[in-house]
């Protein structure tokens, strides 16, 4: 499995910086062969992670 991860700093506030953080991420997923897209807003960061195979996550049950 590949991972790819694309981190852009900019001013949260400008709407276009968003959307072109987006689009880039969009971008090298549909070139890389997309199965899934991660996307974080944290604070004034995008965090955009591309995985080009599915993962699969576990939930545990709680123990009774």
């Amino acid at each position: 499995m590949h991972s790819y991860a694309i981190r852009l700093k900019f001013n949260a506030s400008d709407h276009a910086m968003d959307c072109e953080a987006l689009l880039a991420g969009l971008v090298v997923s549909v070139s890389k062969g997309l199965a899934t897209i991660k996307l974080e807003f944290i604070n004034q960061e995008v965090l955009v992670g591309i995985k080009t195979r599915p993962s699969v996550e576990v939930e545990r049950a709680a123990p009774k």
